[in-house]
């Protein structure tokens, strides 16, 4: 068996425990995870975390560096929770086991094969399961929230598309920043053609990093009610689904109306927790 078919191997066989737990959820109104993100996105959206999480894994590992390949692997679960076009057991499968891999020592290089697996793993195959049970892959509120900070303080930073002032270009170059501007003025309705694409994926990740925040206790130190905690992670996800939608529309009304409701969903968190 070749390498990057048997981590996947490992992988699906670790996806089929999770699953043996049980779902988070029943589905129904209380679903966490809503089938929305369409099969297109859900693609560019895997293909964006792999290629992250083979970056990283191309170097010495920190603290930083294990919580972003913990997300990346997380996201890729998750979007095959949230896709509307199909499910895919076997990207999950190798979401999961990234996740799992990262605190090991030692496993920069089943990590990385994995992460390059990914690009050829099928995906709108099949229906979906519920919710699994992603609780358990042990992210924290660093890894659920510093990849939305600036690049400059560890953040991922924007899509150049995004980067649409001289700030968002430099040191305001970050996913918090640039919601903070799309919530402070109207964009022009030239500039959201030019930027919808880029936008419905912003808020495509955001709404799944909502749901899988909603997964997870508030920090231990937060002496907040954790019911705050889990209303902002869903109001995120939320707000990350309207913008999206608003941006394949080119509404620049419902933009800034998403917009505002993502920012408020953000601040509101980072008010009580950070």
């Amino acid at each position: 068996m070749r390498p990057q078919a048997s981590v996947l191997a490992a992988g699906l066989a670790l996806t089929a425990a999770f699953f043996a737990t049980g779902p988070t959820s029943a589905g129904g109104k209380d679903q966490v995870f809503k089938r929305a993100v369409p099969g297109d996105a859900v693609k560019e959206l895997i293909a964006r975390e792999a290629r992250i999480i083979e970056e990283t894994a191309g170097g010495k590992l920190d603290e930083e560096g294990v919580n972003r390949i913990k997300l990346g692997g997380a996201l890729i679960a998750a979007l095959t929770l949230s896709s509307k076009d199909g499910d895919s057991p076997d990207a999950r499968a190798a979401g999961i086991t990234i996740t799992t891999l990262a605190a090991k020592k030692g496993s920069e290089g089943d990590i990385k094969r994995l992460a390059g697996v990914l690009g050829s793993v099928a995906l709108g195959k099949g229906k979906g399961e519920g919710d699994a049970d992603l609780s358990k892959l042990g992210l924290d509120k660093a890894a659920l929230m510093d990849h939305f900070k600036t690049k400059m303080k560890g953040g991922d930073g924007l899509h150049p598309t995004l980067q649409s002032s001289i700030p968002l270009k430099g040191t305001q170059n970050g996913v918090e920043e640039k919601l903070r501007a799309l919530s402070k003025k109207k964009m022009v309705p030239a500039n959201l053609d030019k930027e919808a694409k880029e936008l419905a994926l912003l808020g495509y990740r955001a709404a799944v990093v909502g749901e899988l925040t909603n997964l997870y206790p508030p920090p231990r130190k937060a002496k907040q009610d954790p019911a705050v905690w889990r209303d902002s992670a869903l109001a995120t996800r939320d707000a990350g689904f309207d913008l999206a939608a608003a941006a394949e529309k080119k509404d620049v009304d419902a933009v800034f109306k998403a917009s505002t409701a993502l920012n408020s969903a953000c601040s509101r968190c980072h008010v009580e927790f950070r």
